[in-house]
């Protein structure tokens, strides 16, 4: 099959390339893993686009004719039981040529767009933090029991979260600040260690403001 890697973003991501007209036909064993994974998953170039382009010698944008063979399947036993680990054994036949000038160029331009890219995301993901932090009117607590003990049966431990409503997603929901833990259960000790960890933080809530808060267990 024809592949190529174009402009995802944060990274490179692949694509068929449709315009030639040596064109494989993928069998059905290739089409249902293809389905679910991806080229990415299958070549295990998902969130390593650039490296894997540049270590085989790839440019954005340059196609390249991939042969791809039936999966490798690998049987091992774990403590959830019986597991299987599946690699695909895959070789580029050819890349259409392109000039030094081009290759450069593009790569030059693949890396600004990635760093535009995540220039936005961190001043993004800061706007949201600095929202969350400062509006006390969207605060919320919730509750939920954990296990303490690596061998226990049964949760014992109780866990405070200080939750703001300000998600950054449009459907509903809490985003989760900070925690406070007891393993003896007592939510007034959870309470107070929530309290605790807020004085290290920007955000200064004293106990009595936070009992004020709405509440609610998470089970």
């Amino acid at each position: 099959m024809w592949l190529v890697f174009v402009d995802g973003g944060f990274d490179l991501d692949l694509e068929e390339y449709r315009f030639v007209e040596e064109r494989g036909q993928l069998p059905e064993w290739a089409r249902e893993s293809l389905s679910m994974d991806g080229w990415e998953g299958i070549l295990e170039t998902r969130l390593e686009g650039v490296a894997w382009a540049k270590h085989e010698g790839l440019a954005p944008g340059q196609p390249f004719l991939l042969k791809l063979e039936k999966p490798v399947y690998t049987h091992y036993s774990s403590f959830e039981g019986d597991e299987w680990d599946c690699e695909w054994p895959w070789k580029i036949l050819k890349k259409l040529p392109l000039s030094e000038t081009t290759i450069n160029r593009r790569w030059v331009q693949i890396e600004k767009s990635i760093a535009a890219f995540e220039a936005a995301r961190k001043a993004k993901e800061q706007a949201l933090r600095d929202l969350q932090l400062s509006d006390i009117d969207a605060f919320y607590l919730t509750t939920e029991t954990y296990i303490c003990g690596y061998h226990d049966d049964m949760p014992s431990g109780i866990r405070v979260n200080l939750v703001s409503k300000h998600t950054g997603h449009k459907v509903g929901g809490g985003c989760r600040l900070f925690s406070g833990d007891d393993p003896g259960g007592s939510f007034d000790n959870a309470l107070e260690d929530l309290a605790t960890q807020l004085k290290k933080s920007p955000l200064k809530l004293s106990m009595e403001q936070l009992r004020t808060l709405p509440h609610g267990w998470l089970w």
